[in-house]
């Protein structure tokens, strides 16, 4: 009975051996995969955030005199007051672009 215990708790380890495996293979495809697409964004992220550093009270007064601004600064502004979870509208951008702590607020946000 003890042997036939054994058995039965060997085959059991074996079979928790063989699905611990395929899940570990599966769980590296995909990590693999993440990383992947980790190294393709961070060359962006790196050039937005060059970019943010460059970024002064000018370049903001510049862009906030617009009464309908280009597209890419549309598309900008609106991806800005998404990720601040604003309402992505002109009229809202112009508000936070008046706050004086806008640029520091971008600036400083949790990337």
């Amino acid at each position: 009975e003890k042997r036939q215990k054994a058995a039965e708790q060997e085959k059991q380890v074996e079979a928790d051996s063989t699905r611990i495996a395929k899940e570990e293979a599966e769980t590296q495809i995909i990590a693999d995969d993440a990383q992947r697409d980790l190294a393709k964004a961070m060359p962006a992220l790196e050039a937005a955030v060059d970019a943010l550093e460059k970024l002064d009270k000018k370049a903001i007064a510049e862009v906030k005199v617009f009464a309908k601004p280009p597209e890419n600064v549309m598309k900008t502004m609106n991806a800005v007051m998404t990720i601040m979870e604003k309402p992505a509208t002109w009229q809202q951008a112009k508000l936070e672009l008046n706050d004086v702590n806008f640029l520091n607020r971008i600036k400083n946000f949790d990337k």
